[in-house]
């Protein structure tokens, strides 16, 4: 897995075309690790989260895996690229004064290229500027990409399971479970989100996909998503998974995501996570156990 970073936060993390000479973000990160993980309760209005759903329903979607056909991406600003390295790029916000984005316009027209309605675009724009609030992010610029996956459960394919330890390919994430686990035409359990310390020999674990090896077991802590909040975490020193989800009644539902993956700057993370502090619920390493090195 190709990540690129650059320490000077007014150029693109994430270029649209990568290039032999980008460097990796292991030898430029300059900061020393802490893990950071919270949750906020009544991030959105609930009554509006069944419109914006159905409007993402409609949008056009992408495979999100190979391996379950019934889970799919819907773009919404920025993407993937799969081939030859998978690689995320993302426009950058502009924040003013008071944490709004000052050029609105080219992640509007991202929006409307992606088939969002205004609905959708206001979720995510609205959604963006939350979180720069958050992170007292004012009068700066940050990378940011935002998109939905659709969790398809059916009485065909009723439990979906198998995920594996992973981090995000940017440095901070908001993630947010939009559907009610109870539905018209069905209900689900599961699809919790664990999270844990990597280890020190990360890499090499991932080359050789060393599934439970990438983390270490006493530092688990799995995470509930509340219904209209979301969950804030850093990539850079913790791993996460998500958990077996399940049908548990009627034919069909749906488990709808709703990701930014935004990559601040050093400084503009440490604003974020000395903000929130109070509400880390990252599991500390004890006495003794060696912390990992940055990536």
């Amino acid at each position: 897995m190709a990540i690129v970073n650059t320490a000077d936060n007014s150029q693109h993390f994430f270029p649209d075309t990568p290039a032999e000479t980008e460097t990796p973000v292991t030898s430029i990160w300059p900061v020393k690790g802490k893990r950071f993980i919270t949750k906020v309760d009544n991030f959105y209005d609930v009554a509006s989260l069944p419109k914006v759903v159905s409007d993402i329903q409609h949008m056009h979607s992408v495979p999100n895996s190979k391996r379950y056909t019934n889970i799919v991406r819907v773009p919404l600003i920025g993407g993937f690229r799969i081939f030859p390295t998978y690689f995320l790029y993302a426009p950058i916000a502009h924040f003013g004064n008071h944490c709004t984005i000052n050029n609105k316009d080219t992640f509007e027209k991202e929006l409307r290229e992606n088939q969002a309605s205004d609905v959708v675009a206001n979720f995510t724009l609205s959604s963006i500027e939350k979180m720069a609030t958050l992170g007292g992010w004012a009068n700066i610029e940050v990378p940011v990409a935002a998109f939905c996956i659709r969790y398809r459960l059916t009485s065909e394919t009723s439990t979906l399971s198998g995920f594996p330890w992973h981090r995000d390919v940017n440095s901070f994430s908001m993630t947010s479970v939009i559907t009610p686990n109870d539905q018209g035409d069905g209900s689900f359990s599961g699809g919790e989100l664990s999270f844990a310390e990597r280890t020190q020999d990360y890499a090499a674990y991932e080359c050789c996909d060393g599934g439970e090896n990438t983390v270490l077991s006493h530092t688990i802590k799995t995470i509930t998503y509340p219904y209209g909040g979301c969950l804030f975490f850093e990539n850079l020193w913790s791993q996460h998974k998500v958990n077996d989800m399940k049908i548990t009644s009627g034919h069909q539902c749906e488990r709808v995501l709703f990701s930014i993956f935004a990559n601040p700057n050093p400084d503009q993370l440490a604003s974020f996570t000395t903000r929130n502090e109070a509400k880390n619920l990252a599991t500390i390493s004890p006495p003794g156990e060696s912390r990992c090195s940055i990536l």
